[in-house]
């Protein structure tokens, strides 16, 4: 899944190369904000048709700031219906333009890069997705004063690749860091905190640090519940980093209830035939099969293939998701 979250601040650090909001970019602005909270709540066509008109707009009117940020969104939306090559074929856009406006070394031009690599991993597409990783890696660390929200995320997605790298020890430094950066914004996103803090989480899991694990959860879980509306998705990713966190600890009872909650919940939100669904479901197998449980994990493997299959996704026999694919989209090396 391609979590919205982080674009507004993409939106703002763009706007810094162009000088203040006019009326006009004002209400475009608001405009894909309602897209972005549409898309959170998974009317993912509403929101395709928000983003393209923004898009539309914003090219009339000049205004290359918010038309960059639109474009990021509507590459988000096509990725989240499973319309991959549309998502492809945007965020190719989204990348020149964001090159032209803010520079090839940019933290705006790193996100975009994780995004477009992002999305050919998950889709199999394995050589395309080392390519684009490798340029995220090589700039990410780069640009860490322009837009500082950014850098905090950059540096996080920093940490989901030591994550997939099975290297959780380096990944717990950057993700302190991150969220450092970020605490030190005025009225920082606590929905991107708590993100932040999930993937610490997991890293943490996976150094047998099962105490600061479950405090970086709970401290997420402490901010999404100052939210009026807390993202989905980040609700979703909580329960199943709550899951890994057991399963690696041997509570495997506790596990598989959070894993069945995230199915039911994902399930309700995206339908029963999406790949998203699917991921969860792989996830849940995979441990199931670690605790023994091969005949209940061997059903879960054979309704992800068949969502898989009918949705055209081409990695199916891709390993399982865990808190990195929950929208969090580690490399993996």
């Amino acid at each position: 899944m391609f979590t919205p979250g982080w674009r507004l601040g993409l939106l703002l650090g763009l706007i810094g190369l162009n000088g203040a909001l006019r009326g006009q970019e004002q209400d475009l602005r608001q405009r894909f904000v309602t897209g972005q909270r549409v898309e959170e709540q998974g009317d993912f066509e509403q929101a395709r048709k928000i983003f393209s008109d923004v898009v539309e707009r914003s090219d009339r009117n000049g205004d290359e700031a918010t038309r960059v940020m639109a474009l990021d969104n509507l590459a988000a939306t096509y990725a989240d219906m499973a319309r991959y090559d549309d998502a492809e074929r945007i965020w190719k856009r989204t990348l020149a333009a964001t090159e032209r406006l803010a520079g090839p070394k940019s933290a705006s031009m790193a996100r975009v890069l994780w995004n477009l690599g992002s999305m050919y991993r998950e889709t199999g597409r394995q050589e395309d997705a080392d390519s684009f990783i490798r340029r995220f890696e090589e700039i990410a660390p780069l640009d860490l004063t322009s837009d500082p929200i950014l850098a905090s995320e950059n540096l996080s997605y920093l940490g989901l690749i030591y994550i997939g790298r099975r290297m959780p020890e380096k990944a717990i430094p950057l993700f302190s860091q991150s969220l450092e950066i970020m605490e030190k914004q005025p009225n920082f996103s606590r929905a991107q905190a708590a993100r932040i803090l999930i993937e610490s989480a997991a890293a943490c899991s996976d150094a047998q640090r099962f105490g600061d694990a479950m405090s970086n959860l709970n401290k997420a879980g402490a901010f999404l519940d100052t939210l009026e509306q807390p993202p989905l998705r980040l609700k979703l990713e909580l329960l199943a980093t709550r899951g890994r966190i057991n399963a690696h600890a041997k509570h495997i009872a506790e596990a598989d209830e959070c894993y069945s909650e995230a199915e039911r919940i994902a399930e309700q939100t995206y339908g029963p035939d999406h790949p998203f669904v699917a991921m969860v479901l792989r996830s849940h197998a995979a441990m199931l099969r670690q605790a023994g449980d091969k005949k209940h994990a061997a059903a879960l493997e054979k309704r992800a293939d068949l969502i898989f299959t009918i949705s055209r996704r081409t990695n199916s026999r891709s390993n399982s998701i865990d808190v990195s694919t929950l929208g969090l989209r580690a490399s993996g090396k």
